[in-house]
């Protein structure tokens, strides 16, 4: 590992090109999301989200059947959150749930969809995935709050009181 994963790319870009056996073609596949998906780390470490984002998203593309195809979209959608890129957060975490609708990661999905949709002022359909998030997490005191904040932003008030009530009190 001498960190020339655009190299490594390359030269297994290349190798997709032979008329290779179904397993070897899958573990090129594999691999070209792998070099890949270590360039978009590089540039995540460096610090420059556009280059991560554009790398994790890139994988799609290039190696569209690769096992790791779900965790790039969704690494690239949590950096964008993280970054408070809202809007493009929402849009890589609606993907993801339409591309992925039975994904182990869908739970943080929509966790994660709640938060974006409130912060880009959306807070009405905020409202509707911190509701998700409640029914999975009855006991959650901030899931509740979220809940309730994201009702009263909508208008709904008296629905709103309920959520903030049982948070205060768990």
């Amino acid at each position: 590992d001498l960190g020339r994963f655009a190299d490594a790319e390359n030269s297994y870009m290349r190798l997709q090109g032979y008329d290779l056996p179904g397993e070897q073609r899958k573990d090129v596949e594999g691999r070209v999301a792998a070099s890949i998906y270590r360039q978009a780390e590089a540039a995540q470490a460096s610090g420059d989200i556009e280059a991560a984002v554009a790398n994790f998203l890139r994988i799609a593309d290039a190696a569209p059947n690769a096992d790791i195809r779900p965790t790039a979209l969704f690494d690239a959608a949590t950096l964008l959150l993280t970054n408070r890129r809202w809007d493009q957060s929402v849009d890589l975490l609606q993907r993801f749930r339409g591309e992925f609708p039975a994904h182990e990661f869908n739970n943080d999905v929509t966790a994660k969809l709640a938060v974006a949709l409130k912060e880009s002022g959306r807070a009405g359909e905020a409202a509707g995935e911190f509701e998700a998030v409640v029914e999975r997490y009855p006991v959650n005191d901030f899931a509740h709050f979220c809940l309730g904040r994201a009702l009263t932003l909508s208008g709904h008030v008296d629905r709103a009181r309920r959520h903030l009530a049982i948070a205060a009190n768990l």
